[in-house]
This record gives C-alpha cells, structure tokens and sequence, in this order.
C-alpha cells in the first residue's frame, strides 16, 4: 500500500508496537455503530458507566491499588487518547492543586521534572502550559533510568533558585530506549516533598504488569503507594486499535477541581456524584 508504514508488519522494529487485532477491529465496528458521544453522564449514561466499570477492569489487570478504582469511590480511571493527553491532563491538575494550595505562587516559577529518556509530552506540556520543564540527565550505568539522588539533587538546586517542584513524571519504557525510572528511590525521595505530584507514564512498558513476574522490575509497588497518576496506552501492547490511552488518578476530585467547566444544562445529580 502506497505511503503506508506498516507498524504490524514483522520486520518493523521502530519506535513502539501499535496494536491492530480482530477484537480491537470489531469493537470499534460497534462502538461506531452506537454512536454515543460519552463527555458526560447525561450525554450517554451506559457508555460513562461502562467506562468507569472497564478501567476498573483495566486496573485489576495491572495490580493498581484500588483507590484507584472508581468503585473505591476516591480514585478511578479516564480513557485518553493518547499519553501525551494523559500527560496534559495530569500537570494541568498538579497546577491547579498547587495553586489552590499556594495562591500567592507565581506560575513562572514552577517545574516540571522529567529526564533526558521521557517522551516529549513533558516538555509539550511546559509548552502549552507556559511552565518550565527540567530534563534530568540519566546514564548508561543506571540503564537511562533515574535515580533518587539524581532527582533530591535537582530538587534541592531549583528550591535554592526560587524555583517550585510541582510535577515529576516519572516513566515505565521510555520510547527510545525503554528505561524504567528507580521509582522505589524517587518514592523515598519525595516524602520530603509532600505537594510534589508524582505522574507515571508507563504507556510503553505497562502493559507488562499484567504479568506478576514483571511487577517488581516495573516498581509497582512504589507506584501503588507513591503515584498520584498513572496511565498505559492500551493501543500498544494491550491488543486494542489506535488510539486508546487509560489514566488512573488516586484522587478523581483534583481532576475535576482543576478541569470541569461542565454547563449548568449538562449538570446532573449523577455526573456530580
């Protein structure tokens, strides 16, 4: 086929796996066939539910804790469409939390915290946001992951320099090279740094935590206890068509708080329950 980049085939071996399956193909047959814009609860009731219902699913399959279910009533997860979007969403949320906690602060100073190995939606975000973004350089020695005293030392610096931690982003398979960030020392790090947000990109490699044996490797357990958000794209290992990318937050109000600006005539009991 002319001008196609044909991600399924064998010997494509660049950036990331996209998945393209006969479930993926057939559910979106149907979900087309429906045609149920799912914004809100009003709009379509059983398509907001089963959303709900299906990351709970989701993060059953992956060993999340279960605040970050929607049943726990706390937590629960959002279907976005991509990484980038779930990595948008999250700093918009660790901004607006900040600043209601902080009114005073001057948006200019603060930080988003990433690596030299994190996808470019760290720095997009920045972007859009008009924040700064600081990539923290990672070796080879540690597997282009980042580790705890390479973080405390950034954070230390950029508290010396007037400068506000609000965000890391931390990440599960970096694109270029698959690295997985020292979670488990960046946990152990942040405790001195309560209103730090902690965002887990594990788009690429989380996936991988459906298996128990990969848990470990992947820090999940640090993520159940330290990660405010976290988000996997599905449309790459997880056998569902482009483009579909699930975030879980530990507190869905700080998503709300920060983003909701639903019209008085789409406001119903349930979608504010």
């Amino acid at each position: 086929m002319p001008g196609i980049t044909h991600w399924q085939h064998p010997s494509f071996f660049a950036y990331y796996p996209t998945a393209s399956t006969l479930e993926g193909t057939i559910a979106d047959l149907y979900a087309s066939s429906v045609s149920a814009p799912g914004f809100n609860w009003l709009c379509s009731p059983a398509a907001t539910e089963l959303e709900a219902i299906t990351m709970d699913w989701g993060a059953k399959l992956f060993g999340l804790d279960e605040v970050f279910m929607a049943s726990s009533l706390k937590g629960g997860g959002v279907i976005q469409p991509t990484a980038s979007d779930s990595g948008l969403t999250a700093v918009a949320a660790a901004r607006s939390r900040y600043s209601r906690l902080h009114p005073e602060t001057h948006l200019q100073n603060l930080v988003i915290y990433g690596t030299t190995m994190t996808h470019s939606l760290g720095a997009k975000a920045a972007l859009i946001l008009g924040l700064s973004f600081r990539a923290l350089e990672v070796s080879r020695d540690d597997a282009y992951g980042l580790r705890g005293a390479t973080l405390q030392k950034a954070l230390e610096e950029d508290r010396a320099a007037g400068k506000i931690p609000f965000i890391l982003i931390a990440t599960v398979g970096t694109t270029s090279s698959c690295a997985i960030d020292n979670i488990t020392e960046i946990e152990q790090v942040v405790k001195n740094y309560p209103e730090l947000w902690i965002h887990v990109d594990a788009a690429y490699a989380g996936v991988t935590l459906a298996c128990p044996e990969f848990r470990e490797i992947c820090h999940l357990d640090a993520i159940n206890r330290c990660a405010h958000s976290f988000c996997v794209n599905f449309h790459k290992w997880g056998l569902v068509n482009f483009e579909s990318s699930g975030m879980w937050v530990r507190d869905r109000t700080l998503l709300t708080d920060a983003l909701d600006v639903t019209p008085e005539f789409l406001r119903t009991r349930h979608s504010e329950e």
